[in-house]
């Protein structure tokens, strides 16, 4: 649902967001790692574990009849 939507306007409801709560929960393990790659790599893997916890809050909160609006 999130890759085929444009990041520049929109609204994802709440079933789509339901399934991106659950994406994000399935995937934070993956994540982390990526994190830890980051560093490794170029540096701040922290912030894209911010980010992420951002988006995973995000898609929680809108899973119980909100929506995450884009603008």
């Amino acid at each position: 649902e999130l890759i085929e939507f444009a990041d520049n306007e929109g609204t994802i409801g709440p079933i789509a967001s339901a399934e991106l709560a659950r994406d994000f929960a399935e995937q934070q393990a993956v994540a982390e790692v990526h994190a830890m790659n980051i560093d490794n790599q170029c540096g701040d893997g922290a912030w894209f574990l911010r980010k992420y916890a951002d988006w995973r809050r995000a898609f929680e909160a809108a899973a119980d009849g909100g929506a995450v609006d884009f603008h």
